[in-house]
């Protein structure tokens, strides 16, 4: 899913986003996922706006558990876990990149990607 695009603040985001779907044993990364590890790496782009806004990890994680989190582990047939939600945002994600005529895909290119997405569990946490 990840390819040479994405900077090394995008790649260690996806990472962390893994990292965070295990810890809460999650069998899927979605997009709240993704979001919760924008937030939570430090020094990148995205974690500024979000932090800046009153978006904390925190937060996520309440509303995750309040909304969200599925009572049993939920499976997903998907290889990497992403679900499909989460591989359009990422899709998105380089688009959004090329239409600002970055080749890289970083932190800011995925967050505008998940607000654009409507629909989308992340999207839906951070308008709440």
């Amino acid at each position: 899913m990840v390819d040479n695009r994405f900077t090394k603040k995008s790649k260690e985001v996806l990472n962390r986003a893994e990292s965070i779907a295990n810890d809460l044993n999650h069998c899927y990364v979605g997009t709240e996922h993704i979001l919760a590890a924008l937030v939570d790496v430090e020094d990148c782009t995205a974690s500024v706006v979000l932090r800046k806004h009153g978006v904390t990890l925190e937060k996520i994680y309440e509303l995750m558990e309040n909304f969200i989190s599925p009572v049993k582990p939920v499976n997903v047939a998907e290889p990497e876990g992403f679900t499909p939600r989460a591989k359009h945002i990422l899709e998105s994600s380089v688009s959004e990149a090329k239409r600002f005529h970055n080749y890289l895909v970083g932190t800011e290119h995925i967050l505008i990607a998940i607000l654009k997405e409507q629909d989308s569990v992340a999207a839906r946490l951070i308008n709440t």
